[in-house]
């Protein structure tokens, strides 16, 4: 009855991120020819340590930061004009879904340096989640560069991970956010308040934890029941706090 299809495209934050930094080095700034910013990536930054920290602190979406943010609008448009372009064998369309589930580890592991100076394998962010290295501005300017963009392409929901430090977040403050996010256009919010340092203690002695539940991507689990490279990364999480 239904030919539609969803797919889950990984990786448009970083693939922004990387773009925004390849406009600024090679052709605002100037700072890096495009050869020699080749190269460093293909030795991963070895050799390019000075180079790989200016790039680092070039804009990032999740930072309020307009053409950040347009990047990433552009390349979501992209994503989803690209999937409008296919059908399937029976000749239903593809629905981008934006989120990534239990692939981010995985799929990170794939990928090679990147043009705003993280380093091969580097974690790619959840779904429409700005990068931990973009939350530099609080949870309100990367809601807000998140929510600048426009959704209505990807009809399938764009998903965000909004991890919080259990010591600073409180029942209003996040009924607040959750708010702001949903009226802003928001489409998908999720995260975390366990402790980290249980969840540390968990990844080396899971026997202790055979209760604990994190958010992973899509769905809840108990920790002890995930991959090591799984807990790793919810464990990295950026987490937010006043």
């Amino acid at each position: 009855r239904y030919h539609y299809c969803g797919f889950a495209p990984l990786g448009i934050t970083a693939a922004a991120d990387a773009l925004t930094a390849l406009q600024h080095a090679v052709f605002d700034e100037r700072f890096v020819a495009a050869d020699e910013l080749l190269s460093a990536l293909r030795a991963d930054f070895g050799g390019y340590e000075a180079l790989r920290e200016r790039l680092s602190r070039l804009p990032k979406y999740g930072q309020e930061d307009a053409a950040a943010d347009a990047m990433c609008a552009r390349v979501l448009q992209s994503v989803c004009r690209l999937a409008d372009a296919q059908r399937n064998r029976w000749g239903g369309r593809l629905r981008p879904m934006v989120f990534n589930f239990v692939w981010t580890p995985s799929a990170s592991a794939e990928l090679g340096a990147r043009a705003d100076g993280s380093h091969a394998g580097a974690l790619i962010g959840h779904g429409m989640t700005p990068a931990s290295a973009a939350m530099t501005r609080g949870v309100t300017a990367a809601m807000n560069s998140c929510t600048a963009l426009d959704y209505g392409c990807v009809s399938g929901g764009a998903t965000t991970m909004w991890d919080m430090d259990a010591r600073w977040i409180t029942p209003e403050l996040l009924k607040a956010l959750l708010m702001t996010f949903l009226r802003g256009g928001g489409m998908i919010f999720q995260g975390n308040m366990t402790s980290v340092r249980q969840m540390e203690d968990a990844y080396e002695h899971p026997e202790r934890y055979p209760n604990l539940i994190v958010r992973v991507g899509g769905f809840s689990a108990r920790f002890d029941t995930l991959d090591k490279a799984l807990q790793k990364e919810i464990i990295e999480r950026h987490r937010h706090t006043g």
